[in-house]
């Protein structure tokens, strides 16, 4: 006996699709959060990476200026600063170079000519912070090259490029090398030292 093949009724292809909505409500949020906390955690080892980056810059004196300082100027000129003999150092990941906003277009001009935009690394850009957690600089510049130093300390921040999509908290990090991560909202990144101890005013040391 022949049975006929029926389609689908508007009724079924109606429960069909609400139970594929139910199924995708729950499991974008999920992927979401998934998302949010795997560029947390690049951005905290990003931060380290800086810390470490800043020693060496200092005990190698990478910007020739004849003094064991830290370099204070910006994120991006660990890659698009020259050496002595005119390339890129190069000391991080041109991934990280340009996740900073503010240093990157730096380097994409003469003398430096390197190619690119900035764009967020992982969800989050990066740049530094410009005074200590009493209104000292960081940026100073002894030697009158147009480039920012200091001789004792540092601080930098990594913030979410897009609040709560791609990270939903602000990491901070000074020459001390406790990460440090509060959530502040979709606010301009954190660019003053907030206390000597951060733990004293909201922030939480993830490491």
């Amino acid at each position: 006996m022949n049975r006929r093949t029926r389609g689908f009724t508007l009724l079924e292809m109606m429960i069909v699709t609400a139970v594929i909505s139910i199924l995708a409500s729950m499991a974008v949020p999920s992927l979401l959060r998934s998302r949010v906390a795997a560029n947390e955690v690049s951005a905290q080892a990003t931060m380290k990476q800086l810390v470490t980056t800043e020693q060496v810059w200092r005990q190698t004196d990478s910007d020739r200026n004849g003094s064991q300082d830290y370099w204070t100027n910006d994120v991006a000129g660990f890659y698009g600063y020259r050496d002595a003999i005119g390339a890129s150092l190069k000391m991080v990941d041109i991934n990280v170079a340009t996740s900073d906003p503010v240093g990157w277009p730096t380097y994409t001009v003469a003398p430096f000519n390197l190619p690119g935009t900035a764009s967020a690394k992982s969800g989050f850009y990066y740049t530094v912070m410009t005074t200590d957690e009493v209104g000292n600089p960081y940026q100073n510049d002894p030697d009158g090259d147009g480039f920012m130093t200091h001789p004792t300390g540092f601080a930098f921040c990594g913030y979410p490029a897009t609040y709560p999509m791609t990270g939903v908290r602000q990491h901070i990090v000074n020459e001390q090398g406790v990460v440090f991560a509060r959530e502040v909202g979709s606010v301009p990144p954190t660019i003053a030292w907030p206390a000597s101890d951060p733990s004293t005013v909201g922030w939480v040391a993830v490491e």
